[in-house]
């Protein structure tokens, strides 16, 4: 969101949630909550999308190296289990 849509200005801030329902919409439909600094609106928009980096990629390397740490883990605790 570039500009309030009651006033024009360009000074909007992120601001918290405040009810179960902006909770809603912020962590499960991805929305954010806005605030006009200059004529104290609220709302609701999507954030602007953010270009893609190497954190995704860490991120993805990291998770698939979780799961495959846990695997590992459990084909041991079920072969010493079974006494294989």
């Amino acid at each position: 969101m570039k500009n309030c849509p009651e006033c024009g200005g360009r000074r909007i801030v992120y601001s918290r949630t405040l009810s179960p329902f902006e909770y809603f919409l912020r962590f499960v439909l991805g929305f954010r909550v806005y605030k006009c600094t200059d004529c104290q609106w609220r709302g609701v928009g999507r954030p602007a999308k953010r270009k893609k980096n190497n954190a995704s990629r860490i991120g993805l390397r990291t998770t698939l190296g979780i799961y495959a740490l846990s695997a590992v883990v459990l084909l041991y605790l079920v072969f010493s289990v079974a006494g294989v």
